[in-house]
């Protein structure tokens, strides 16, 4: 028992000596304070777009196939939030990276290497700032990097490109956002492309009586008279109001509906009935007969040519299901 206790006693000493003697090492490098690294541990940027836009759209005009972007620019809105004073923080870096669908950074290998895409340098007191993140800017950072053909368009559907920050303490030391991987570390902005269906039944249009039924006199209609009706779109896409189906017979409106993919025209049944059947389409005329209850009885029925001013042709696509009787 003697024994054991020398033995301890000898080990408490030993360890009482290497405490004394690490304290008096110049050479050895104590572990960082609480007070060294809490200015990071509390330290993060939150961020959101202008308008809820976090995607660059490009429409594809599905008449002219002509695509274009609805949203080119993005503004994203920051704020720093620290526990440091804001005037301790000498910069903010933004950084970006980016992923091409199909191509650069898709599969492993990923590169998580990061560009620079702007430094804030004046921040404001309440640690607020915006910027705007043209699409153009971030194609240029990447350009050399991405696999795709984009000789067409520099952004491609499927992009993404996620940006992350590095915030500088006045004494040097940093927090970056990208080495944690916990939600709300990062920003990420997509390119999306989606198909645009004109609403190529809309307008004002002329019309003219090419033919009329017997019984149009006694409504005070003869070929020749002319006019005007009115096609707004309405919802869903590819609905619309006409304001008079029977050109001036009744002043009746009543809905269309057009399908774009096969370029189908639907008059809805109403009151009288009425339907009509495309004879024709040139340019931006279209030859339409139309009938409704009283055509069998009393012959009212008309063949006329509406005509936009706009210089637009119609798709030479529509047609209708109903015909026009023998």
């Amino acid at each position: 028992m003697k024994k054991e206790k020398i033995i301890n006693y000898i080990l408490v000493c030993t360890f009482i000596f290497s405490l004394v003697a690490c304290s008096e090492n110049d050479e050895f490098d104590a572990a960082p304070s609480l007070e060294d690294i809490e200015w990071q541990a509390n330290t993060n940027v939150t961020v959101s777009a202008t308008g809820g836009i976090t995607a660059y759209v490009w429409e594809t005009n599905l008449l002219t196939l002509e695509t274009y972007p609805i949203s080119d620019i993005l503004e994203l809105n920051f704020e720093l939030k620290t526990i440091a004073k804001i005037n301790n923080i000498s910069k903010v870096e933004l950084m970006v990276n980016a992923e091409e669908k199909e191509g650069y950074n898709y599969t492993e290998p990923y590169s998580y290497s990061r560009k620079l895409f702007t430094s804030i340098t004046e921040i404001p007191e309440n640690g607020k700032f915006s910027i705007q993140v043209p699409a153009e800017s971030l194609y240029e950072l990447f350009k050399s990097e991405f696999v795709n053909d984009r000789s067409k368009s520099h952004l491609l559907d499927g992009d993404i490109y996620t940006f992350t920050w590095v915030v500088t303490h006045v004494d040097g030391s940093k927090y970056d956002s990208g080495n944690n991987t916990s939600p709300g570390n990062s920003f990420s902005i997509q390119v999306k492309y989606q198909d645009y269906l004109p609403p190529v039944m809309e307008g004002t249009y002329n019309y003219e009586y090419l033919e009329v039924g017997p019984g149009m006199v006694n409504l005070g209609i003869a070929v020749g008279k002319t006019g005007t009706i009115e096609i707004s779109l309405t919802e869903p896409p590819g609905t619309y109001y006409v304001s008079d189906v029977n050109f001036s017979s009744w002043f009746l409106p009543n809905t269309l509906t057009h399908d774009f993919f096969t370029g189908l025209i639907t008059v809805e049944e109403g009151f009288y009935n009425t339907t009509w059947a495309i004879l024709g389409v040139d340019g931006a005329s279209i030859d339409i007969y139309w009938q409704n209850n009283f055509t069998g009885p009393f012959g009212w029925w008309g063949v006329v040519r509406i005509t936009r001013d706009d210089g637009v042709g119609f798709p030479d696509n529509l047609y209708t299901n109903e015909t026009r009787p023998q």
